[in-house]
């Protein structure tokens, strides 16, 4: 039996069914029945009723309608529906429905034809399967193809918090792909991005932008013409004029990646990379850094540029390529204590001057031989011998003065000041020195140092050019530990094109970024080229070279010196001098040497040329590498030097996103709080690691400070008797012949008489001194402690982003 309620629902579904109602009845062929996605259905609703109006036929619904077209439900409060004209306008609560997309509005009109519904209201939202939400006030949607269109500006933010927004874009629901177009602004994953177009794939996670993109990523810019981001990995691409910039460095490439987590990056083709701060630039055509291990690879073509000034003081550029190269910054606790004593020695070894310390000998074995024969000739007294004796006042004319030992520092502060020492009441009358605590307090536990090391390994195929210098070699290794670059593998360097300079290895040691000292190590060779035939030569076991503002003013050759010059006479070379030593020094103007000075062992023989056979003309083992030598820089590298464009984009802005201000308020200033949070760890960091750094420096001045406060008696104590002595060794022979130093009646009593007047014993510190000293000290290590104290309540202070 049929009830009253299953009869309602019947004539409401048989009045609302399908726009073919809404014709007047005809015999229809087949082929006219309208398509299935023609048809609309009125599933429920509370109520419904038909009305027409100047004509016009409408059917109306209340309450809970929902209708069914294209596989796609519309849900809403009402609805009136234009039979006629075959629209739908929804209102209250609008709600439609396809797959696994939905969008709602406060209200919809739906043209039945073009399967299009246009959403407006306060908010219109697009919510996908995957929870990401655009926002907007005008939509369209077209239920057949699943495309929609936003055109005054929307916002889309994902479950995970990314933000994507622009002035008109789509979304495709089959796809899952949204599209935002014009003044385009990004935040996914701490990166900040405004670009002119963008595609994101919410299943795949990954966006792609377009060109005139730019990009802040953390402390890091950069500008690129097309790229992608996926999260799934967090690989960040960037192709075509790619530039980025951070406060140290600026990077031009065709192609660059950032791959996370690691953030390991990598750049790919026409690479290059400028480091102002230390007049440098890397170049390469695949550039690869790992951030774990600060390490850099530079493979495909690398090269690097240090910019500075030639021996001329003119702005030159050193270009040197290989087949690899590797930079890396490495902590010192990573270097084994035999590594850093070796480094140390190198060090030394490279600023020892052998030669000076020769001749300071040469020197003092004359001035003794001097003191010898004054006193056989009675004008200097017999020297005396006191075994007793542990602190000489007078200085020892055979010797260097012995100096008095070091007191301990409970000696020199803890002797108490005499009446004559009292101070004026200089800090007032009640005021009195404070105690020294830091004989009682512990010393800090020393914290693995954690500076930074930078090194450089180029090997393969070693190239250098510069105006005035080229060197070859197979391989090059640099590092501040010592900062001495080492050649190795038949190294050769040349000047002025025609002098040549070989030797087994080469160490070149750089202060204050310039070459400051250089040796050859065994079999060194200097080869200067006069024509086509003949070669002045020197060779030697080791050569030191010693450098002025970049240019060698002086070398050293020392051991086993044998050297072969060609004379010349009217424009002719007519003779040869062939000459060995022990070792020789010169020195050097206009990349000539002006003056050469043998010592010991001197042989010399000299030749008409035609008279010394060709072969003892070469040393054995005469090698001309002239072919070797870069003629350009272009022989090292041909990429371009960079020019800066940090002007262009230090004062860009970072993006402000009204859109999503306005769809998602309050949302952008949470996220921009974090990443100032993010940036201000960031900078504590840098402060934690300058603060380590000064506190080792603080407590080498500590120490330093305790050294001369013990150290000042025993300076003070010696200073007179060294300056005596060496008053003493500078008499030259002319004048110990013109000058009678004591009368020859009485010469022990004058001498005697001398020592009492002229030797005085050392002035004793008075108490205000050792206070000043004591003073500097503390302040020392207050400084110190104060560091300590402020890195302390840094790593106490948790910052979470």
């Amino acid at each position: 039996m049929t009830t009253p309620k299953c009869i309602a629902t019947l004539l409401l579904a048989a009045l609302l069914t399908g726009p073919a109602f809404a014709q007047p009845r005809k015999q229809q062929p087949q082929a006219a029945t309208p398509p299935e996605d023609s048809i609309v259905r009125l599933i429920s609703a509370e109520k419904a009723w038909q009305i027409t109006e100047n004509g016009v036929n409408y059917r109306r619904v209340q309450g809970d309608a929902r209708f069914l077209h294209n596989d796609t439900y519309l849900l809403c409060d009402s609805a009136s529906w234009n039979v006629d004209a075959e629209v739908i306008e929804a209102y209250g609560n609008v709600r439609l429905m396809q797959d696994e997309t939905m969008l709602t509005s406060d209200e919809l009109t739906y043209l039945i034809p073009e399967s299009l519904a246009q959403f407006k209201g306060s908010v219109v939202e697009l919510l996908d399967k995957d929870g990401n939400r655009l926002r907007t006030r005008q939509l369209e949607y077209n239920t057949k193809d699943s495309l929609a269109f936003f055109h005054e500006g929307g916002a889309m933010k994902s479950k995970e918090g990314n933000v994507i927004e622009g002035l008109h874009g789509t979304y495709d629901s089959r796809t899952k792909v949204f599209t935002f177009e014009e003044n385009v602004k990004l935040f996914m994953d701490s990166i900040l991005m405004r670009t002119e177009r963008l595609t994101y794939n919410s299943s795949e996670e990954k966006a792609c932008f377009g060109t005139e993109t730019h990009t802040w990523l953390d402390e890091t810019f950069i500008r690129a013409d097309g790229g992608w981001y996926t999260r799934k990995d967090s690989t960040l691409c960037y192709q075509d004029n790619v530039y980025a910039m951070d406060e140290n460095y600026e990077v031009w490439c065709a192609e660059g990646y950032r791959h996370g987590p690691t953030h390991e990056v990598e750049l790919v083709r026409q690479v290059r990379v400028l480091d102002p701060e230390h007049s440098t630039s890397i170049y390469g055509n695949r550039l690869r850094y790992l951030p774990d291990s600060a390490k850099c690879y530079v493979l495909e073509e690398p090269a690097v540029a240090y910019y500075g000034e030639n021996e001329n003081h003119e702005i030159d550029t050193l270009f040197i390529a290989s087949d690899t190269m590797i930079f890396r910054a490495v902590p010192r606790y990573e270097f084994s204590e035999e590594e850093i004593e070796a480094a140390k020695k190198r060090r030394e070894d490279a600023l020892f001057d052998a030669l000076a310390e020769f001749r300071a000998k040469q020197a003092a074995e004359r001035q003794q031989k001097i003191e010898d024969a004054m006193r056989a000739a009675g004008k200097l007294p017999p020297l005396k011998s006191d075994s007793t004796a542990t602190t000489p006042s007078t200085p020892t004319l055979d010797g260097k003065p012995t100096r008095p030992p070091k007191p301990s520092r409970s000696t020199v502060e803890e002797t108490p000041p005499t009446d004559d020492d009292q101070p004026d009441n200089e800090d007032g009358p009640e005021r009195k020195a404070a105690p020294d605590s830091g004989s009682v307090i512990p010393a800090p536990m020393e914290e693995p140092d954690s500076s930074s090391v930078n090194c450089i390994w180029a090997f393969r195929n070693v190239r250098m050019y510069r105006t005035d210098l080229q060197a070859a070699a197979d391989s090059v290794t640099f590092t501040t530990l010592d900062s001495i670059a080492m050649l190795l593998g038949r190294p050769v360097m040349w000047n002025k094109v025609k002098n040549q300079l070989t030797s087994e290895r080469m160490h070149l040691f750089i202060k204050d970024g310039s070459v400051y000292r250089g040796s050859m190590i065994t079999d060194a060779r200097i080869t200067t080229r006069e024509d086509a035939e003949h070669f002045n030569q020197i060779k030697s076991t080791e050569m030191m070279g010693f450098f002025r503002n970049n240019e060698l003013y002086r070398y050293d050759a020392l051991g086993n010196v044998a050297a072969i010059f060609y004379m010349e006479e009217g424009g002719a070379l007519t003779n040869v001098n062939v000459k060995e030593s022990k070792s020789l020094t010169a020195m050097i103007k206009v990349a000539a040497a002006t003056r050469l000075l043998y010592l010991e062992d001197i042989k010399s023989d000299a030749y008409p040329i035609p008279d010394l056979e060709s072969e003892k003309q070469k040393f054995k083992g005469f090698e001309w590498r002239g072919d070797e030598r870069p003629v350009s820089r272009y022989d090292v590298t041909f990429m371009p030097i960079p020019t800066s464009w940090r002007q262009m984009f230090d004062g860009l802005e970072k993006p402000v996103f009204h859109e999503t201000d306005d769809y998602f308020k309050g949302y952008m200033t949470g996220v921009y709080e974090q990443l100032a949070l993010r940036a201000e760890a960031r900078r504590w960091q840098k402060i934690e690691k300058n603060l380590e750094k000064s506190t080792r420096e603080l407590r080498a001045e500590w120490a330093r400070a305790d050294a001369a406060e013990i150290d000042s008696l025993a300076v003070a104590t010696d200073s007179l008797t060294l300056a005596l002595l060496d008053s003493l060794y500078t008499f030259k022979v002319a004048d110990a012949e013109k000058i009678d130093l004591y009368p020859d009646s009485h010469p022990a009593k004058e001498v005697k008489s001398t020592a009492q007047t002229e030797v005085k014993p050392a002035k004793k510190l008075t108490w205000k001194e050792r206070r000043a000293l004591r003073r500097e000290a503390r302040k020392a290590r207050r400084v110190a402690r104060r560091a300590e104290r402020a890195a302390w309540k840094m790593q106490q202070k948790s910052v979470t982003p």
